[in-house]
């Protein structure tokens, strides 16, 4: 499965599907235990992250857009 951008907050806390220009836009994915309806299992987007680093993104205030990680450091 394709979560698309995301952001990881912790090891235990993603917002996926987030839109580029979309400030706030995403899902958040967390574990059953604080969330018991998330629609996503976040063992699987867990995974995602560690196989698609590229796509974890970051907000950037002077663009106005989340852009990859390695940029915003």
């Amino acid at each position: 499965m394709t979560y698309g951008y995301f952001i990881r907050r912790n090891d235990f806390d993603f917002v996926i599907n987030v839109t580029l220009g979309l400030f706030g836009s995403g899902y958040n994915v967390v574990p059953k235990t604080v969330d018991k309806w998330n629609a996503y299992d976040l063992a699987e987007v867990q995974a995602y992250a560690v196989a698609h680093p590229e796509m974890e993104v970051v907000w950037s205030g002077e663009q106005q857009k989340y852009i990859p990680k390695e940029l915003g450091l």
